[in-house]
């Protein structure tokens, strides 16, 4: 930290062009001052100013606010901030709120201390805590470094295992798992849930609320802020401050942490089952209403994408039990997904983290998660991915003069993410490429970071201080 004293600048001193500032829209825009001699010349970037010495002057912009100050004794080539006066007076010698005519013509006074870092501090929303740069407050560790981002805001969740014995009751749990299934367009995943949501107590008016995606007038309060969670969570990949705060209020901190890790899990589990393309089982109904329809590559016995592996525990002689652990019925769902996996370290073997980082990628790309993109393009980048790839990704451009295992697995993630199916075509070059395992393993990865992009976007985890931003989102 520095303390500057502001001096005066002549406004006969300074040019249009030499001092760039942005206004509400984020256009870049000269300030209107007269011609220059000697000043210093700033961009803004990120709330950034990067300041180029052309003299030994002092130069101070107002604007909206908030002064920015520069100084070539102090900052040569250095990175400084904006710097908060609201609170402090104008001088006298300030008509208005632009540089144009009057007194302002001859002599620009501003006389005041104004407090710089040396290194930009991004502007952090209000219900966002400076130490963990998230919606939570931070989580001091004991003899270990504090966890960031994902792992620091599921400390926050009550530790009980959700579904079943979550304080907010089944019926709520339940709730949010439809939510995420709608949202993903999971037949599956939505199916099966139903059946057990009303055999929960589930009022059947909400889960048509839910299905048909109706306006939320005339449910209950939780019910009303757990699915508007969900719908901005995975619609918008934004949870607004309002909703936010009103469930905050409904259900408190570890149950919403809670709820929406439940959420993320499901939202994870749906990624797996939609890519693998999941059916019901014959004479099962399918309850939810779908913009596609589901391709019929699947194995007869399996309803899926993956040949039937039975379990060796199986009872043949047990009856299914619908309402209770075991769900899904056996040979299809998650269980028989996993039956096909290998292990993150036999895919790091087989495929190599290079790819592995270009699958983390594609899926936080597609989720505008900005935390997850920035913190694994440095890794990915480490791991050989190259810049140019990168840069298709960053960009959502179509994949040209990439080799085959590059283009299918951007191809197989963006139709993933973006219409909640992977075309026969897709599936099976993938397949051809990479194998049954090992895709079934890329599949999982991109998953699990899927499920975390819901919890990084729900509690609004921003970068760490100073870390720049590397995923444009809109």
């Amino acid at each position: 930290m520095r303390t500057v004293a502001a001096q005066v600048l002549n406004r006969d001193s300074v040019s249009p062009g030499d001092i760039v500032d942005r206004n509400s829209d984020c256009s870049r825009q000269a300030p209107a001052l007269g011609r220059t001699r000697r000043v210093v010349a700033a961009y803004n970037g990120f709330n950034q100013f990067r300041i180029q010495a052309r003299g030994c002057d002092e130069l101070i912009n107002a604007h909206s606010g908030l002064f920015h100050v520069a100084c070539q004794r102090f900052h040569l080539g250095a990175i400084i901030s904006r710097t908060n006066v609201d609170k402090l007076d104008r001088p006298a010698c300030w008509k208005d709120d632009s540089v144009h005519g009057g007194s302002m013509h001859r002599l620009l006074c501003v006389l005041i201390l104004c407090v710089v870092e040396v290194r930009a501090q991004e502007a952090l929303p209000r219900d966002v805590y400076p130490e963990s740069r998230n919606r939570l407050p931070a989580v001091s560790a004991v003899n270990s470094a504090a966890p960031l981002g994902v792992a620091a805001i599921r400390l926050h969740g009550s530790g009980a295992t959700v579904r079943w014995d979550s304080a907010l009751g089944r019926a709520l749990t339940e709730l949010a798992i439809l939510t995420s299934a709608r949202e993903h367009d999971q037949p599956y995943e939505w199916s099966l849930h139903e059946m057990e949501a009303i055999a929960v107590g589930l009022d059947p008016a909400v889960i048509d609320v839910v299905r048909h995606r109706k306006p939320l007038n005339g449910i209950g309060e939780k019910e009303s802020a757990v699915i508007q969670a969900g719908r901005e969570i995975f619609g918008t990949h934004k949870l607004s401050s309002e909703t936010y705060a009103r469930a905050l209020k409904l259900l408190g901190k570890s149950n919403l942490v809670d709820i929406v890790d439940l959420m993320a899990n499901y939202a994870a589990t749906a990624t797996r089952l939609s890519a693998i393309n999941q059916q019901m089982p014959p004479g099962w109904k399918q309850f939810l209403p779908l913009p596609f329809t589901p391709p019929d590559d699947i194995y007869p016995d399996s309803r899926s994408r993956l040949p039937l592996i039975r379990s060796q525990a199986q009872n043949t002689a047990a009856a299914p039990g619908l309402y209770t652990r075991n769900l899904a019925p056996e040979g299809t769902g998650p269980a028989h997904i996993r039956r096909h996996q290998g292990s993150r370290q036999s895919l790091e073997s087989s495929v190599g983290r290079r790819l592995m980082g270009l699958a983390i990628l594609v899926t936080a790309r597609e989720h505008d998660a900005q935390y997850d993109w920035t913190m694994n393009e440095v890794a990915a980048l480490k791991d050989g991915l190259e810049p140019a790839i990168i840069d298709q990704v960053r960009h959502r451009q179509t994949p040209t003069g990439l080799a085959d295992k590059e283009a299918v697995l951007i191809e197989f993630g963006r139709e993933l993410f973006r219409k909640h199916t992977v075309s026969p075509q897709t599936y099976a070059r993938a397949l051809k490429i990479f194998g049954e395992r090992d895709l079934v393993d890329m599949v999982d990865l991109m998953a699990q970071h899927a499920g975390d992009s819901t919890l990084l976007t729900a509690f609004d985890q921003h970068l760490p201080a100073g870390q720049k931003p590397l995923l444009p989102i809109p």
